[in-house]
C-alpha cells in the first residue's frame, strides 16, 4: 500500500449508487404493496410514530407512576436542602483569617486555573495536530450541501435522458420518412440481383439465409474489395494445411505427448491458486479506444452544456433503422423466393423441411419445471408469499453502517505460511463482489461467474443477519425468508412442498434480483434433529439442490444461509449445498475501539479524558459487536445525555450492563476454526502450503534436520563417567 500510495479507504469496494437509485421506484411500489397486503389482512406493524389507545387500567397505573415519581423527587430535593442547611449550621467554611492568607489562597487557585487551560488548551492543540480531535474551526456543512449537488445533478441527467429519448425518436422518425424507401428498394435489389445470380450459377433459386445466421446481411454487402488479393502468406498457409500430415507413429506419439502436457497443466492449476484475467479489460480498452477516436478530438467549449450530439445520434439511428428495414426485406424476399421456386420450378408450398440436426443428446437437456399456477397473476403469487410472510421487506441497513476496516497485516501473515483470518472491511467486500454487484448490475452479472448460494457463519451477535440485510438494501433485490421457523404450519405435505419451492422460484425470477435468506442453516443438514425442535429444519434438505440447480445464467437470484454452528451438521452435504463460505470473527482491538466510540459519539455524547475508550475496548474482547451495541443502548439514554454537563460519562457506567452478558467462549471458537479449516477451500491451500515448504526445502523429506545439542550439566557428566 506504501508503494502504491493507497490508504485503507482505498481497498474498499464501492457500491454503485445508481443501483438503487434507477430502482428507486420498483422499490417504492413494492414496499407499498407490501403494506397494502398487510393492511388489508389487518397484520401490519404499528410503527414508532403511531400511538396505540391506553386502557383505563393502563392509564390508571401510568398517572400512579408519575406521581409517585413526583413524590420521590421532592422528597430528594427536601432532603438536599436539609443536608445543605445543616452543613451551613455546623459552621463549616466560617474561619476567619487573616487578610494576607486570603489572598495567598485566592491567587493560588487563580494561578492553578490558569495553569490547567494553558495544559488543557496545549492538549488540544496537540490532538488536533496528531489528527486525534476534529478541527471546530473547520466548515462541517459541506456533507449536506454535497448532497444537494449530487440530487441536482440527478435531476438534471434525468432532464437530460428525457431530452435524449425524444431527439432519438424524432431523428428516426425523420430518417425513416425520408430515406426509408430509398434503402428499401436498394436492398431488394440487390438480393434479386443475388437471387438470380445463383439462378444462373446452379440453375436452382437459393435459399435467403435465416435470421440467426445474419439474413441478408450475411450475403449483401460484405464483399471486401481486398477479397481478390490473398498475400502470399496466407497461400503458404493454405498450401502447408492442404500438405500430408505426420505418419500414424509420429501423430500418436505427438498426441500422447500433448495429452500429458495438458494433463500436467490442469494438475499445477488445481495445485496452484491461479488468477485468471478480468474480463472486464476488453470492455474498458474498448471504451478508452472509443473515448481517444470520438470524443478527444471533439472542442468541448463548443458544447459547454452538454447537449446531445445529433450527428453522432443520426449515424446511429440510420443504422438501427437498415437493421429493422432489412429485416422486413428478408421476410418479403423469402415469401418471393417461395413463389418463383413455385412458379418456375414446380415446387409445392407444403414441400417437407428440412430435418434440423438436434444438437446434444439427451443428457444435456435440460427438464422444464411444470407451472403450478399458469393462471394466476404476479401481484396474486406476490400477495400470497406476503401473506405467509415469506416476502419481508428490506431494513434501511447499508454496508457503511458495519464498521469495522479491512486487514493491514494479511501480506505479513501470508509471509509467514499463515491464513490470514479477514476482517469485517474484507468480508464486506467479498460479499459485494459475491452478491451485491452480480445482482445489481448485468454486466458483472453476465462477465463473471455466476454464486448462486453464499454461507455466512460466525458466532452468535456478530452481525450476520444485519450483514445480510444490508445486502438485499444495497442491490434493491427482493428479500425473502424460508427460514425452517419462518415457513413452520404454512404449506403442510409434499404438495405444499413443490408449491413453496415452486411459488418462491416463479416470483424470484419475476421479480429478480431476489436475495432468499435461509438463518440456521446448519439444522438442515442435522444427522439427529432434537425432539424439542418442532420447526422440522431438514424440510428444505432435498429441495434446495433441485432450488439451485435450476437457476441458470439469466437468472438474479442468491441463497445466503447463516449459521453459528456449522460444526453440528454433515460438512459435506453443507458444502455440497453452497458454493461460498464465509467466516466472520468476533471484532478485534481497534475494531471494538472504533465501535465503542461511534456508538458512544453518535448520539451527542462529549468524549472526556474518564471517558477511556481503549479500556472499554481492552475489557470487551470476547465480545461480539451485537453485545457492544447492545450495552451502549442500555447505557447511553436520553436521560444520560440531560446529566452530560454536571456528570460526564465515564466507562464504569458499562461495566455492569457488559457483565450481564455471555461472551464467547474460547471453545466455541476453537470448535469454529477446525471446521473452517476442514473446508474444501482451505484443505485446497494447506496443500499448496506444504508444497511451497516442501519446495523451499522447510518440510518434508530434504528439509534440513536442526543440530543434536550434547546434553549439558550434571547429566552429561555423569553419561561421560560411564
Amino acid at each position: 500500500m506504501v508503494e502504491l500510495n493507497l490508504t485503507p479507504q482505498d481497498l474498499v469496494v464501492p457500491i454503485p449508487t445508481y443501483i438503487r437509485r434507477e430502482r428507486l421506484l420498483i422499490i417504492s411500489e413494492r414496499n407499498a404493496l407490501i403494506d397494502d397486503c398487510l393492511r388489508r389482512a389487518g397484520l401490519e406493524a404499528v410503527s414508532e410514530d403511531e400511538v396505540s389507545p391506553l386502557t383505563v387500567s393502563e392509564a390508571i397505573m401510568l398517572l400512579q407512576r408519575h406521581e409517585r415519581a413526583k413524590q420521590g423527587r421532592a422528597k430528594a430535593d427536601h432532603r438536599r436542602d436539609l443536608l445543605a442547611r445543616q452543613e451551613r449550621d455546623r459552621g463549616r467554611g466560617r474561619q476567619q483569617v487573616s487578610k494576607e492568607v486570603a489572598v495567598v489562597r485566592l491567587q493560588a487557585v487563580t494561578r492553578g486555573m490558569l495553569a490547567r487551560r494553558k495544559v488543557n488548551q496545549m492538549r488540544l492543540q496537540e490532538e488536533l495536530f496528531l489528527g486525534l480531535r476534529p478541527d471546530p474551526t473547520l466548515d462541517r456543512s459541506w456533507g449536506g450541501k454535497l448532497e444537494k449537488v449530487q440530487e441536482t445533478r440527478y435531476l438534471a441527467q434525468e432532464d437530460r435522458k428525457v431530452a435524449l429519448d425524444n431527439l432519438q425518436k424524432r431523428i428516426q422518425t425523420k430518417i425513416v420518412y425520408e430515406e426509408g424507401n430509398q434503402l428499401l428498394t436498394s436492398m431488394e435489389d440487390k438480393i434479386r440481383e443475388w437471387i438470380f445470380q445463383k439462378k444462373h450459377e446452379t440453375g436452382k433459386f437459393p435459399d435467403l439465409p435465416e435470421e440467426d445466421e445474419g439474413g441478408s446481411s450475411a450475403i449483401v454487402g460484405m464483399a471486401r474489395p481486398d477479397d481478390d488479393a490473398i498475400s502470399d502468406d496466407a497461400r503458404s498457409l493454405e498450401r502447408k494445411e492442404a500438405a500430408p500430415g505426420p505418419r500414424s507413429g509420429d501423430s500418436e506419439r505427438e498426441r500422447a505427448r500433448e495429452q500429458a502436457k495438458q494433463k500436467k497443466k490442469k494438475e499445477e492449476e488445481e495445485k496452484a491458486i491461479v488468477l485468471r484475467p478480468s474480463s472486464f479489460v476488453t470492455d474498458i480498452q474498448g471504451a478508452c479506444d472509443q473515448f481517444q477516436d470520438v470524443w478527444s478530438v471533439k472542442d468541448i467549449e463548443d458544447n459547454t452544456e452538454e447537449h446531445p450530439e445529433e450527428d453522432m445520434i443520426e449515424t446511429e439511428q440510420r443504422a438501427r433503422v437498415e437493421v429493422e428495414i432489412r429485416r422486413q426485406v428478408d421476410y418479403l424476399m423469402r415469401q418471393e423466393i417461395q413463389r418463383l421456386k413455385e412458379d418456375v420450378e414446380g415446387e409445392k408450398r407444403g414441400a417437407k423441411k428440412k430435418k434440423r440436426v438436434k444438437k446434444g443428446g439427451k443428457k444435456g437437456r435440460k427438464r422444464k419445471e411444470k407451472d403450478l399456477t399458469p393462471d394466476r397473476t404476479t401481484e396474486s403469487l406476490f400477495e400470497e408469499l406476503v401473506l405467509n410472510g415469506i416476502i419481508k421487506k428490506v431494513p434501511e441497513v447499508r454496508l457503511s453502517e458495519l464498521y469495522g476496516d479491512v486487514s493491514l497485516v494479511g501480506c505479513e501473515m501470508v509471509a509467514k505460511t499463515k491464513y490470514p483470518m479477514p476482517a469485517i472491511g474484507d468480508i464486506k467486500n467479498i460479499l459485494t463482489e459475491y452478491v451485491v454487484l452480480p445482482l445489481g448490475v448485468d454486466g458483472v452479472h453476465e462477465q463473471t461467474q455466476m454464486v448462486k448460494s453464499v454461507l455466512v457463519c460466525g458466532p452468535r451477535g456478530c452481525g450476520k443477519t444485519r450483514l445480510v440485510h444490508a445486502l438485499a438494501y444495497e442491490s434493491g433485490a427482493t428479500f425473502m425468508d424460508l427460514t425452517a421457523t419462518n415457513i413452520v404450519g404454512r404449506y403442510p405435505g409434499r404438495a405444499g412442498l413443490n408449491m413453496l419451492t415452486h411459488l418462491v422460484m416463479k416470483v424470484g425470477r419475476l421479480l429478480q434480483p431476489t436475495l432468499i435468506m435461509i438463518d440456521a442453516a446448519d439444522k438442515m443438514f442435522l444427522k439427529k434433529v432434537p425432539k424439542t425442535d418442532k420447526s422440522d429444519p431438514r424440510r428444505l434438505k432435498k429441495e434446495m439442490p433441485r432450488m439451485l440447480k435450476s437457476l441458470g445464467p439469466e437468472d438474479k437470484i442468491v441463497f445466503v444461509g447463516i449459521s453459528n454452528a456449522p460444526w453440528n451438521c454433515d460438512a459435506k452435504s453443507l458444502s455440497s449445498v453452497y458454493n461460498k463460505l464465509v467466516m466472520i470473527q468476533r471484532p478485534t482491538f481497534s475494531a471494538r475501539a472504533q465501535l465503542w466510540r461511534h456508538l458512544i459519539t453518535k448520539n451527542g455524547v462529549k468524549l472526556t479524558p474518564r471517558l477511556d475508550i481503549g479500556g472499554l475496548a481492552r475489557i470487551s474482547d470476547g465480545y461480539t459487536s451485537g453485545h457492544i451495541c447492545s450495552v451502549a443502548s442500555q447505557v447511553v439514554t436520553e436521560q444520560r445525555l440531560a446529566k452530560q454537563n454536571k456528570t460526564p460519562l465515564t466507562a464504569l457506567e458499562f461495566v455492569v450492563p457488559l457483565s450481564k452478558i455471555e461472551p464467547i467462549y474460547r471453545e466455541e471458537e476453537e470448535a469454529m476454526r477446525a471446521w473452517y479449516q476442514k473446508t474444501p477451500i482451505m484443505k485446497k491451500r494447506a496443500r499448496y502450503l506444504e508444497e511451497e515448504l516442501e519446495a523451499q526445502g522447510l518440510k518434508g523429506k530434504g528439509a534440513k534436520k536442526p543440530d543434536a545439542k550434547k546434553p549439558k550439566g550434571k547429566k552429561g557428566k555423569r553419561k561421560k563417567k560411564k
